[in-house]
């Protein structure tokens, strides 16, 4: 296409070929700058769901990926060394003065020499105590009705059983609160 446009020079005719050119280039750009306006808004829409995370929008924590934020303590700095401070006393778990079990851990040969010590008297011993849950051991309990002769009429006579024993074997009360503690409110299943 002419840059320099000598208007005076045009015909008609080719005043209205320019004129229908013009028009239809202007289609063409409307129909782009059209096409650029909805591509704007889907680039916006796009920067919105990259900017959205888990803190500040509905999505769900696992949605966030690798590129989560590091948590921020909300503890300020006091210039002191962790752990415990010179001059604090310590607390710990004290020995019992009279433990439910001793073992005695016997020593037969010396770690240096090799001789055999297991003649030789205890001078002293080193205690060390360990506090833990008893072993939870399950007792049977056998019931046995009493069958009895009646010398009067000769008839057989059984004793009654406990109530809540009605079969040859069956689980206790303690074995169905147990199962039913753990399951409902420890939520182990069964």
């Amino acid at each position: 296409m002419q840059t320099s446009l000598d208007k005076k020079a045009l015909s008609a005719l080719e005043k209205d070929d320019l004129i229908a050119l013009l028009m239809q280039q202007n289609e063409i750009l409307m129909v782009q700058c059209a096409r650029i306006a909805g591509l704007e808004k889907e680039v916006e829409a796009l920067k919105g769901k990259l900017a959205k995370n888990s803190r500040n929008s509905s999505k769900p924590p696992s949605s966030d990926g690798y590129d989560k934020p590091k948590p921020k303590s909300q503890r300020k700095k006091s210039g002191r060394s962790n752990g415990g401070q010179p001059g604090h006393k310590g607390s710990t778990l004290k020995q019992v003065e009279h433990p439910d079990n001793i073992r005695d851990h016997e020593v037969s040969h010396c770690t240096h020499c090799h001789a055999d010590l297991s003649n030789q008297a205890t001078t002293e011993h080193e205690a060390r105590q360990v506090f833990d849950l008893p072993e939870i051991n399950v007792a049977v309990t056998e019931h046995r009705a009493q069958i009895k002769i009646c010398p009067c009429c000769n008839a057989r006579v059984n004793a009654e059983f406990p109530a809540g024993v009605t079969q040859a074997v069956q689980y206790g009360k303690r074995v169905h609160t147990t199962a039913a503690y753990l399951s409902q409110y420890q939520r182990l299943p069964y």
